[in-house]
C-alpha cells in the first residue's frame, strides 16, 4: 500500500487553520501538497504545515 493512500482520510489539524480539524482528500507524494476538506470547503495546503490528529 503507497503512503499517499494511507493518509487519505486521516483527520488533521493544520497551521492554515488552527484549531480546525480537517480530512486529507488529496495527497501528492511527488510534492507534499495536500488538500484538506473542512466540511464544503476544501484548503490546499503542505504535510509540512498539518499533523495527524488521533482519535480520543
Amino acid at each position: 500500500m503507497k503512503t499517499e493512500s494511507k493518509l487519505i482520510g486521516q483527520r488533521v489539524e493544520c497551521k492554515d487553520k488552527p484549531n480546525e480539524i480537517g480530512v486529507i482528500s488529496f495527497y501528492n507524494s511527488d510534492n507534499g501538497d495536500m488538500d484538506i476538506k473542512y466540511g464544503e470547503t476544501t484548503l490546499l495546503t503542505h504535510i509540512s504545515k498539518c499533523k495527524i490528529v488521533k482519535a480520543s
